[in-house]
C-alpha cells in the first residue's frame, strides 16, 4: 500500500499500487528522527543498486509489512535532530 508510509491503524488512506522510490526517500521529515517510512499489504517488494541486481521478496498467502531505511535503529535512537544523523549516499 502507498505510496506514502502507512501503519496498520492509519492504513485507510494508502491505496494498492506499484510503487518505486530510493530508500532516502522512505524518511519521513517528523521533528525528531525516528523509524518511519513502513509500507503495509505488501505483496512483493524488490530492493536493489543501481545495476537492478538484488533481492525480492513476495508474500504467498497473505500480505507482509515492511520498512526499508537508509539509518539503523541504532542510529535513529540515538539521534536528537536530523543533522546528527549520518549522510546517505
Amino acid at each position: 500500500m502507498g505510496p506514502e508510509e502507512n501503519y496498520s491503524d492509519r492504513c485507510e488512506g494508502a491505496r494498492l499500487g506499484i510503487f518505486k522510490n530510493q530508500v532516502s526517500d522512505n524518511v519521513s521529515g517528523y521533528v525528531m528522527p525516528q523509524e518511519s517510512g513502513n509500507r503495509t499489504g505488501v505483496r512483493r517488494v524488490s530492493i536493489t543498486n543501481l545495476e537492478g541486481q538484488g533481492i525480492t521478496i513476495s508474500s504467498v498467502d497473505s500480505p507482509l509489512e515492511c520498512t526499508i531505511s537508509p539509518y539503523t535503529a541504532f542510529e535513529l535512537e540515538h539521534a536528537k535532530h536530523h543533522y546528527e544523523l549520518p549522510n546517505v549516499h
